[in-house]
């Protein structure tokens, strides 16, 4: 029952601690190594008893395979995989550990004998690495791996292994997963006529089997990948005027979420409510443009003004994200300062570096013990 959803109202779902405290995976782990997805994951655990879900799930297939043996007829298994719907990126090595002990039990089960595996990702990652370039990159680069038994690989010939082999360097697509499992399953054609009369000619079914040699410069167009989630393309962004519909949106919208990141991190170590900081507040856009990064993310470049006492503005610049559809957020990937001089950040140097913040984003409560608010360019050069 612990896979069904934890709701408070339901008293027979077994406590969350109990859950907890039996998740450990090794000697070493803790009760702390077993937690809630941070995202919306219909309250559902990623382990229970010592097991993952996914090993628990493929315990469980297993067991029907060794059940029907005996039927003499090819099985098919889909088993959906929500152990990584997590923030923590040092989870990662559990869950690589995990998917190799699972590797393991298919071995000894003999499994890896006479059946096909395919591992695949549904989509990128939905957490806050969303707007980085990594981010971008493993999205235009789905996960795929398959393993394809050596009794397969015999019936087959040579040129099927060696097919293989070198389309790991070819660019394919999920069309080329579905043609990659039909060739497997027997190709076009078999079993219900009907179907195939229905949809065999649909275009997005229109892949490649890789157990058959691809061409080596195969491009995003021949692979069926949109123009958006090609990875070897790259968009040329779109200059925006002052005052035009994306200035607006992104001053109304997007900016206030930036320079709310800004404070985060500032509050983080203390330094505005210590009175070392000046909490800072948005004052302008100087340059915009935008790219789309896919089709349901925008991503825009900026440099901005943020409100100071001081003759010379802080200004900074931005790269951040925002979504479109059910997307909608504004995700934050790089801001650092951009004008010649930080010398808002002389007063406090010392106070920020002792608490660990960020230099270049405090605008020193204390002023100059010269000069008022005036900053003199040539003496500071």
């Amino acid at each position: 029952t612990v896979f069904c959803p934890l709701r408070k109202r339901d008293k027979t779902k077994i406590p969350m601690n109990e859950v907890q405290a039996n998740c450990a995976r090794t000697p070493q782990d803790t009760a702390e190594d077993c937690k809630p997805s941070l995202e919306n994951n219909m309250g559902r655990l990623s382990c229970l008893g010592g097991q993952s879900r996914s090993s628990m799930m493929v315990e469980h297939c297993l067991k029907i395979r060794e059940d029907h043996k005996e039927d003499n007829v090819p099985t098919f298994a889909f088993m959906h995989d929500f152990d990584l719907h997590v923030e923590d990126i040092t989870i990662l090595n559990r869950y690589d550990n995990d998917k190799a002990a699972i590797f393991q039990m298919l071995e000894k089960s003999g499994v890896l004998r006479d059946t096909v595996i395919i591992f695949i990702s549904d989509h990128g990652n939905h957490q806050k690495i969303t707007m980085t370039n990594e981010w971008t990159i493993e999205y235009k680069l789905p996960f795929w791996y398959l393993a394809v038994p050596e009794e397969v690989l015999s019936q087959r010939g040579q040129d099927t292994r060696e097919a293989l082999k070198a389309n790991q360097h070819v660019l394919t697509s999920h069309s080329d997963v579905h043609e990659t499992m039909l060739d497997l399953a027997g190709g076009w054609g078999m079993g219900d006529a009907q179907w195939w009369q229905q949809h065999g000619h649909d275009p997005y079914l229109n892949g490649n089997s890789v157990l058959e040699a691809l061409p080596y410069n195969r491009t995003c167009a021949d692979a069926g990948i949109p123009a958006l989630e090609c990875v070897c393309g790259e968009t040329i962004p779109q200059e925006h005027a002052p005052n035009s519909a994306p200035w607006n949106m992104v001053m109304r919208k997007v900016l206030p979420k930036i320079v709310a990141h800004m404070n985060q991190e500032l509050e983080k170590h203390e330094l505005i409510s210590s009175g070392v900081c000046q909490k800072l507040i948005a004052k302008a856009i100087l340059t915009l443009s935008s790219r789309p990064i896919t089709e349901k993310l925008t991503g825009y470049t900026l440099r901005y003004l943020i409100k100071s006492p001081r003759s010379e503005p802080m200004e900074f610049f931005a790269i951040a994200g925002r979504g479109v559809m059910e997307r909608r957020g504004v995700y934050v990937t790089t801001v650092f300062q951009s004008s010649r001089f930080a010398h808002w950040i002389e007063q406090c140097r010392h106070n920020v570096t002792v608490a660990g913040g960020n230099l270049y984003f405090c605008d020193c409560v204390e002023p100059p013990p010269v000069g008022g608010w005036e900053f003199n360019r040539t003496q500071q050069q």
